[in-house]
Parts: structure tokens; sequence; C-alpha cells
């Protein structure tokens, strides 16, 4: 999570850093907005495909050598 935040901060620093006061503001709230909801369907994405690499990982029938 301190990750997280010291990206959030460095984001926020270089937009402030590259334009003016309002689209640095502007920008660092689109942005931080648009990465926290995108991280969200990231993770429920992420247990979908976990549970259904699951669930047909459960039918797979065993392989067999058969020149050893």
């Amino acid at each position: 999570m301190s990750i997280g935040v010291l990206i959030a901060i460095a984001l926020i620093f270089i937009n402030f850093k590259n334009t003016n006061l309002i689209y640095g503001v502007g920008g660092s709230l689109i942005q931080l907005s648009l990465f926290s909801v995108l991280a969200y369907f990231g993770f429920f994405v992420l247990i979908l495909g976990t549970v259904i690499f699951i669930l047909l990982g459960m039918g797979a029938k065993p392989v067999y050598v058969v020149n050893k």
C-alpha cells in the first residue's frame, strides 16, 4: 500500500511540475479516480479468471508419458 501512495504522490508532483495549478489538480484527480476504478475492476476480473481456471482444471484428464 505504501508503494501505491508513493506512486500517487509522484504522479501528482509530475502533473504539477509539467503543467500549471488548474491542470495539475484536474489531471491528477481524473487520473487517480480512473486508476482506482480500473484497479477494482481488475481485481474482480482476476478473481473470476482464477475461479474459471480452477474449475476448468478439475475436469482435465491425466497426461501419461509414452516415450521414456
